[in-house]
């Protein structure tokens, strides 16, 4: 074969490779491979170990890779990419869908970032003591409804990754009856939230009065007015005159925590069983509003934790709550119900200066 030959053959050839070229199916392009930096700002969530699915949107293509930790970030690796540019949607439990725009580089690795934003919110409790309204250095905390418990102290209990919504949080601890309240979550807050815990009665206590409120009126006060007792020194246990005691110097009752600045807890403990009709009542003494509007709360803690809650009524526009009296008959007490709002001449009640 002479060299005109050749030559020819030799570009016959490298145009069959052209066209054969031309021919291979664009995905034959080497893939690339993708790191995503995951982080969840609001929270700053531990993300290590969460499962993250990420959707390319151009191909369909669905990949699962689990979240971990590496030199202080969160990181999910993707290998195997188709490249060139696409769109991408990452989706984790708890947050909300990441949507980016990425260059694959063929052979190569490409780098996001994705804030995370959370569709989930958190409680933090506190736990005081009713008596003395100090924080708990150790309670538990539960919610049913996600199945979620946290123990907890003087910095609290977090509860997190809740729906949101209402939800009912639990307390107990040692010692004490347990709490319970509805706590509304919210997305992407942290929801504080204290529940007032009654310490459990004890020796001859007859009952604990705890009483708590909104932010106006700011001053709410407990009144207790004891039966007729011939060794009484005093019958009516107020804020000017916080303790009734019998004449030997043993105590009756007594009003435990004084509240003047909003909220409460302001509660009253009966330390001594009486024969005869417990009077207690709420006064209005300071600040902005009416008592119907309050949101007073009143509850009654008898042997082996037993409450009763009163609340007070919304259309109350008196200086008086009168709540309920207990008769006791030397075994058993009965609660009455009054829920009555009246008048200063109507109750007859002194109430003194502070």
């Amino acid at each position: 074969m002479n060299g005109n030959a050749k030559i020819k053959v030799v570009l016959f050839l490298l145009a069959l490779i052209a066209l054969a070229m031309l021919a291979i199916p664009f995905f034959l392009v080497p893939p690339g491979d993708l790191i995503v930096k995951l982080r969840d700002n609001v929270f700053n969530t531990d993300l290590s170990g969460k499962e993250m699915r990420l959707d390319i949107v151009s191909s369909g293509q669905k990949f699962s890779r689990s979240i971990r930790r590496h030199n202080e970030e969160y990181v999910a690796a993707v290998n195997s990419i188709k490249s060139g540019d696409t769109e991408v949607e990452l989706h984790i439990k708890g947050y909300e869908p990441h949507i980016a725009s990425v260059h694959i580089p063929s052979l190569e690795s490409a780098e996001i970032e994705a804030s995370l934003i959370p569709t989930f919110g958190r409680i933090k409790a506190f736990a005081i003591n009713a008596t003395n309204k100090k924080k708990l250095s150790a309670f538990n905390a539960k919610i049913s409804s996600a199945s979620q418990n946290a123990s907890g102290g003087i910095q609290g209990a977090v509860l997190s990754e809740l729906e949101p919504g209402n939800h009912k949080i639990e307390l107990d601890a040692s010692g004490f009856c347990p709490a319970n309240k509805d706590v509304k979550v919210e997305k992407g807050k942290v929801t504080e939230v204290t529940l007032t815990m009654s310490p459990e009665l004890s020796g001859n206590e007859l009952a604990r009065v705890i009483l708590e409120w909104g932010l106006n009126p700011n001053d709410l006060d407990s009144h207790l007015f004891l039966p007729k007792h011939s060794s009484l020194k005093s019958r009516h246990v107020y804020y000017s005159n916080k303790k009734a005691s019998f004449k030997n110097g043993s105590k009756a009752a007594e009003l435990d925590v004084d509240d003047t600045s909003s909220y409460g807890p302001e509660t009253v403990t009966i330390s001594n069983k009486l024969k005869g009709t417990y009077q207690y009542a709420i006064y209005l003494y300071a600040g902005r509003g009416t008592l119907g509007r309050s949101q007073a709360t009143v509850e009654l803690v008898t042997n082996g934790c037993e409450k009763q809650k009163f609340s007070v009524p919304t259309n109350c526009n008196k200086k008086w709550w009168h709540v309920f009296n207990i008769k006791y008959n030397g075994s058993n007490i009965e609660v009455i119900r009054q829920d009555k709002c009246r008048t200063m001449e109507q109750m007859n009640w002194r109430t003194g200066k502070k």
